[in-house]
């Protein structure tokens, strides 16, 4: 969980019950993490008040994580890395879209053909690549 950050959608008890910080954490190497989301698809990255403990922690996942699952708004951060910006949308979208694999070298999509069909959850915003 973040230290800078209080969350409004979930209790601070569950919090503490079963998440620890990136403090508790930063000395250890996982075999795996799940990064989870939050409702601020409305928003900038860099106007979300923990975007950068968030970014910090999304770093060190690179070298002490084997594999790290971005859930809902979590993948938004690697994408703004690939210089890709967000642009609002009419309507909520969702569903099954086809997907290009980009770099053969990634485990995850190792396995995959050069096309394949995943789902998105329901954006407000889209990605769009800067030129």
């Amino acid at each position: 969980m973040l230290s800078t950050h209080v969350s409004k959608n979930t209790s601070a008890s569950h919090l503490n019950k079963f998440y620890i910080t990136y403090d508790d954490i930063r000395k250890k190497k996982f075999d795996g993490m799940i990064i989870t989301g939050a409702p601020v698809e409305n928003l900038e990255f860099e106007e979300v008040n923990y975007w950068p403990e968030l970014s910090k922690i999304m770093e060190w996942s690179k070298t002490h994580v084997t594999s790290t699952i971005h859930i809902c708004w979590a993948p938004s951060r690697p994408v703004l890395s690939l210089w890709i910006r967000k642009y609002p949308i009419q309507k909520k979208l969702s569903g099954i879209y086809n997907h290009k694999v980009l770099d053969r070298k990634v485990p995850l999509v190792r396995s995959l053909n050069d096309y394949f069909l995943a789902p998105i959850p329901g954006i407000r915003k889209c990605a769009k690549a800067i030129s």
